[in-house]
């Protein structure tokens, strides 16, 4: 895909960062912040299921940004997201998953990334693989 960067590219032409944040689930619903966002990035991101998520029966997960928090993934029932699955879509499919799932995002300063849940979950966690390339001065993305 044009335009599209790659992991290949980071290694070999020192074109982005990676940040990383773990967040362990513990009765949490609504909105979440993952990474906060400094100026404009392009970003990736790619979550990993460390521990199953359970909680309340038809609860769901997003995955987006501050003023639009199910704009990378939207719907997802807790109940799909178990241990060691890669989470890059509303219908995971399992602990493989094709690269090319993976969609980047141009944002803004206060476009934070972050999850939304509906209905509460008590266990779990995943961690949040953010790559990034800043677009400005002084652009940057920090976990929370």
């Amino acid at each position: 895909m044009e335009g599209r960067f790659t992991l290949t590219d980071f290694i070999n032409n020192n074109m982005g960062k990676v940040v990383r944040k773990t967040y362990t689930f513990s009765g949490q619903n609504g909105v979440v912040n993952i990474f906060n966002t400094s100026g404009f990035v392009r970003t990736e991101i790619v979550a990993i299921v460390n521990s199953s998520l359970s909680g309340t029966v038809g609860c769901t997960i997003d995955l987006g940004f501050t003023n639009d928090p199910d704009a990378m993934i939207s719907g997802t029932a807790i109940t799909s997201l178990t241990l060691h699955t890669v989470w890059l879509q509303r219908i995971p499919g399992g602990t493989i998953e094709p690269a090319s799932l993976i969609r980047d995002y141009v944002s803004n300063a206060n476009q934070n990334i972050v999850i939304d849940i509906s209905g509460t979950i008590n266990s779990g966690s995943i961690e949040f693989v953010c790559f990034y390339v800043p677009l400005s001065a002084n652009a940057r993305v920090t976990p929370v």
